[in-house]
């Protein structure tokens, strides 16, 4: 509990800075990464098969829509996504990247209805990135009995 707490706090800290900068600091997503490796040494419930796999899932297409698409995504939303996936393996972060679509989408929605004279906008996507994968810390088995159950 108290690693994961950790983990939060780092979210919060991290969702201030992109909010402000546009920027993940390399330094908090090593603290994540760090976090993930202590985790794997004293929560069994997640295998090291999972977390590997999560490291992978949902970060490796962000860089392939990056390449087509650039822009698209920042590296710190990347390396972000990795380091989360190793410390909460693959069926969560799975889950927090599709709450972070859908709420970054309710903003993007809100951006939309406020854009003027066809200007583009570019917004931080790393606090959305957070409030999904809290969401699925919390939440995340509950949401898998859910959606599992038909």
């Amino acid at each position: 509990m108290l690693l994961k707490s950790i983990l939060i706090f780092i979210f919060v800290v991290i969702s201030i800075s992109d909010w402000r900068t546009h920027k993940i600091p390399d330094r908090w997503n090593a603290g994540i990464l760090l976090v993930a490796v202590l985790l794997a040494l004293v929560d069994p419930s997640v295998s090291w098969q999972e977390r590997i796999l999560g490291m992978f899932a949902v970060s490796v297409p962000m860089a392939c829509l990056l390449f087509f698409v650039p822009g698209s995504f920042g590296g710190g939303d990347i390396k972000f996504v990795a380091a989360v996936g190793a410390a909460i393996g693959v069926k969560l972060v799975v889950m927090g990247s599709a709450a972070a679509i859908l709420l970054a989408g309710i903003y993007c929605i809100r951006l939309l209805a406020e854009k003027r004279n066809g200007q583009k906008t570019a917004f931080a996507f790393g606090p959305f990135l957070c409030m999904g994968m809290t969401a699925a810390m919390v939440f995340g088995d509950a949401w898998a009995a859910w959606f599992l159950s038909g």
